[in-house]
Formats: C-alpha cells, structure tokens, sequence
C-alpha cells in the first residue's frame, strides 16, 4: 500500500509540475486539438489565477477520517435484512431481490431488481458515520441534474424516497446511509483504452465548472497529500520506507522514486514553493476518484462515472493524476 501510496503521490505532483490550464473555447478537450493548440504554447506557461486561494475555505484543517476494510465493517452484520431496510424507503416491493456487484471497495454495493423487473443499485455507505460526506456527493450530482443529458455518459442518478422525493438518502437502522439509483449499462474497463476514460474525465472536469454546490465541502484536497488521511504524514511516510519491507526495491527502483519524491516536495509543497505557487494550478470541483473501478465501459464508450464520494474543490491536475494513479 505504501509503494502505490508513494506512485500516487508522484503522479499528482507530475501532473501539478506539468499543468496547463484547460484551452478556453467550446468542446471537449480531445488528443487532435491538444496536440495542435499545444505545440506552439511553453510547457511552463503559467495559470491565469484562479477565484480560490491555495487552501480552500470551505477545506481547511479537514482531514480524512480512518474507514474499516469490507471484511471487517460487514462480517457481524446480517446483510440481506439491511438491504431489506435501505430498499423499504424506495421501493414498495417486499419481493425485491439483491446480486452482488463486482464493484464497491469501500461500501456496500449490490444491484436490485423489482418483481416488475425494474432494476437499480442499493448503495450503504461505509464511511463511519460521515453524513457530510454523502449529502456533499448527492448536491454535487444535483448540480450536475441540468447538464445529464449533454453528457456522452451516464453518471447516478439517485432516487427520492417514497416519503419524500427531494430526500435521496436516508439513515438505517445500523447507523450507516443508504441510497438507491438508476442502473447504469456496461462494464468495468479493465484492458479498455486509456483514452476513451481521459476522454470522458476532461468532459465531466469542464463540466464541473459550472456546478454550484451550497453544501460545505467536507473532503480535504488531494494536493496536501501528507493530510488527505489520518494515517499518514510526511514524517510517517518517510520512516516508513525505511522499513525492511522495502528492501527489494533498495537497489532498484525505491532510490529513484524517493528522490524524485523529495525534489517534487521541495519544489511544489516546500514553504518557499507554497508562497512562490499560491494561485498557480487552477481549482475546481472535481470527481476525486476516477480511476477505473468506478467507470463503466459498453461498445468501446464510457457509459458511465460512478462514486463522487470524494468530490472536492482541488487542483484541476488532481483529476487527471488519479487517474493515472492506477
């Protein structure tokens, strides 16, 4: 984990050290017109200043609570009868049944179909109890609800609850949140063309521009990257590649990486840097999470982004950088 940890890190500072800003004009950012526009701008140009300061107001000191692994959340829990509660507040179908998806990391994901034959997917968050976190993600879909049907994909659309139709979420008996949403078509992506879903990410960046969101934002940005969890720090992080367990790579590639690492420390988040880069990378609302276990694919297209549950306001370069990040 450290290992992807540190490959992660250094594909969010690359992207951040190389960034350019979105090229202004209509459509969508394809390899034709980048390659074009790009061959006559310096790879160094820098940003016009964006509306947001480094540190986002909304942000500051937030830092990411610890989760529980699915084995350890789950294991004592008897999960047919939860499923059975969460679809209550939907569904008026006693008859509905559930099928594990092959997806849902963190939560607990499982499609349901209706005697009618009507199908969506139950969705109970894992998050330790983090409501700010799911009405976050369900305002930033909401926001979202005026450009759907302009995209190329599909992203959730959630349902409202039999008692209300404006709430999309509810609290369950456990304690944990749950919420129901259109199926979405296809696949996940596996060997799928890197480019279909840097395609489909730069769609949904321009169009997380517009979005106006009221909630308060209660994820930390990913370009801190020493404070995005509880578990990790830079002196943390340090040490622990000095452990055994990196031995293998020690003469490899661990002394590359490490020093790599501290150059790009130094220059993009050393205190002389944060002074020198305050408003250089342009912020945003971004997804936070698109890497390929939360895309879909059918007939060689994304057909849909799913998991916005950590949208945040961050470097635009972040998006691009988790995607690369697996």
């Amino acid at each position: 984990k450290t290992i992807a940890f540190t490959l992660a890190v250094l594909a969010t500072l690359h992207a951040a050290e190389g960034f350019m800003p979105v090229f202004a004009g209509s459509g969508l950012v394809t390899r034709a017109n980048v390659l074009s526009r790009a061959s006559h701008l310096s790879p160094r140009r820098k940003a016009a200043k964006p509306p947001y300061t480094l540190r986002t107001a909304q942000c500051v000191n937030v830092k990411m609570s610890q989760t529980f692994t699915e084995s350890e959340t789950w294991k004592d829990t008897d999960i047919p009868a939860l499923l059975k509660e969460g679809a209550s507040y939907f569904l008026d179908d006693p008859d509905v049944k559930f099928v594990p998806t092959a997806g849902g990391v963190n939560n607990l994901v499982q499609y349901c179909e209706t005697s009618k034959g009507e199908k969506y997917v139950m969705r109970i968050y894992n998050n330790g109890g983090n409501t700010k976190r799911v009405r976050y993600e369900h305002a930033v879909l909401a926001s979202l609800e005026p450009m759907r049907a302009k995209f190329s994909f599909q992203v959730p659309q959630y349902k409202g609850t039999l008692k209300d139709p404006a709430v999309t979420f509810v609290k369950l008996s456990s304690g944990a949140e749950a919420c129901m949403c259109q199926m979405i078509p296809g696949t996940l992506p596996k060997d799928a063309d890197p480019f279909i879903l840097g395609k489909a990410a730069g769609e949904l960046c321009k169009a997380l521009t517009q979005c106006k969101v009221t909630e308060p934002c209660p994820t930390p940005p990913y370009f801190e990257v020493y404070d995005v969890h509880s578990a990790i720090s830079k002196e943390i992080f340090y040490a622990e590649i000095l452990k055994p367990g990196f031995d293998c790579m020690r003469d490899g590639a661990l002394p590359k990486l490490v020093a790599e690492l501290e150059r790009l420390d130094e220059r993009i988040l050393g205190p002389e840097a944060l002074k020198k880069n305050e408003g250089r990378y342009p912020m945003q609302l971004i997804h936070g999470d698109l890497h390929y276990d939360n895309v879909l694919v059918e007939g060689g297209k994304v057909s849909g982004l799913l998991d916005f549950e950590f949208a945040a306001e961050d470097w635009r370069a972040m998006e691009i950088a988790v995607c690369l990040s697996k």
